[in-house]
């Protein structure tokens, strides 16, 4: 506390909230703290603070103390600090945020699969040629959404087995009752216990 605060014990016991905290904060503090004498159930919740050196992001789990008698008299806390996981899970939402909008705003059809050619990722416009939403999408075989191309199978496996691209050019494909010529691109997907490929269908 004495670390995270900058104030030491003495100039703490014997005060409470209001006294170095803004009163927004100090208001949520005591609500809390009222809620656990009332109802007498320990109860674990996030909390900020904003300190001299920025806001603090904690967990904290706060339980009810009792006297000989059993009477409730008073609440410990018990805080870990999580700032440092809070702003790495907020940069990680951005990250994937800015990475989503850039495969959604691409104009070809771009389609990831595991090693078992069953869906991982699928844009938007993989949804506008298919009518199936990503949510849909995931966790089925890309054969079984693209049935025209339910022969490029093979090629996606020999594209994840020998870690080398693919492509196929001019290829009909029918869309909404006409014929479309597109090259098809097959990328292997490297990395730490993933293994897979990107599939680009290029009208």
């Amino acid at each position: 506390f004495e670390k995270t605060f900058h104030m030491t014990k003495e100039m703490v016991i014997g005060k409470t909230d209001y006294d170095f905290m803004p009163k927004e904060l100090a208001d949520t503090y005591r609500q809390n703290d009222l809620k656990i004498l009332e109802t007498r159930i320990p109860v674990q919740f996030e909390e900020s603070a904003t300190l001299q050196d920025g806001t603090h992001t904690v967990v904290s789990v706060k339980f009810p103390l009792y006297d000989d008698q059993g009477i409730s008299y008073g609440v410990c806390g018990i805080s870990t600090e999580i700032t440092k996981r809070k702003q790495i899970e907020e940069e990680l939402r951005r990250l994937r945020n800015f990475l989503s909008n850039i495969i959604n705003s691409m104009p070809s059809v771009l389609a990831g699969v595991d090693s078992d050619a069953k869906i991982t990722l699928w844009n938007r416009e993989a949804e506008k040629i298919t009518g199936i939403s990503s949510d849909n999408a995931r966790g089925r075989e890309f054969a079984e959404l693209f049935p025209q191309l339910s022969e490029d199978t093979q090629m996606i496996q020999e594209t994840i087995r020998e870690y080398q691209p693919r492509k196929r050019e001019k290829v009909p494909i029918r869309i909404h009752n006409e014929i479309r010529y597109s090259d098809i691109t097959f990328y292997p997907l490297v990395g730490n216990d993933i293994r897979g490929a990107v599939i680009r269908i290029d009208d």
